[in-house]
């Protein structure tokens, strides 16, 4: 075998290894490829996965702190209803209570434009004693009517409330209310 014939073996030879190395490759690097691919979405839905179960255990300390937090305002406000001061009063105590509502009305930062008393009303040894008013107030004196009437020991009761203005001339809410107040019928 001379030297033409063996350069020509070792080309040929040369160029079948490599046509058996890209068939190889061709058949062994798609699935390769895929199982690569696999592995790393795989990886990522583990992290998903993991940090899915982080937001769970935060959502789940979050939702036992609210828990615990809306024992405790629960009874926060048991406590306070079981010392709560309302008290039925009587039909006698009525000029008091106007006097009472006038100081009331009169606090500061609430400006009373007009009072009518409607005719009283009794039902089932209950006289009502209905209300309207007009007022201007800001809206820390407001907050604080309010809370006045929710606490009030006569059983004081808003049946309408209508903001007429939110920001009047002298920068307060104009409110109109409708309200009633209960008192026990003396006969």
């Amino acid at each position: 075998m001379n030297a033409k014939e063996k350069a020509a073996w070792l080309w040929l030879l040369s160029v079948l290894g490599m046509i058996v190395v890209l068939l190889l490759g061709a058949i062994i690097l798609p699935p390769a490829m895929r199982e690569r691919s696999k592995i790393s979405s795989l990886r990522s839905l583990l992290n998903e996965k993991s940090l899915e179960e982080t937001k769970a255990k935060k959502l789940f300390e979050d939702v036992s702190r609210d828990v615990e937090l809306f024992k405790t305002e629960v009874d926060d406000i048991r406590g306070k209803i079981a010392q709560s001061r309302f008290r039925s009063r009587s039909e006698t105590e009525i000029p008091a209570f106007i006097d009472e509502l006038q100081k009331i009305l009169g606090s500061p930062g609430l400006t009373l434009k007009q009072i009518a008393y409607q005719k009283r009303t009794t039902d089932q040894g209950f006289v009502t004693l209905p209300f309207d008013c007009e007022l201007e107030a800001t809206y820390p004196a407001f907050r604080a009517f309010i809370g006045t009437i929710e606490n009030h020991p006569v059983g004081l009761r808003i049946d309408q409330l209508e903001f007429v203005r939110l920001d009047n001339e002298h920068h307060a809410l104009q409110l109109r209310l409708k309200c009633s107040a209960r008192f026990k019928a003396n006969g």
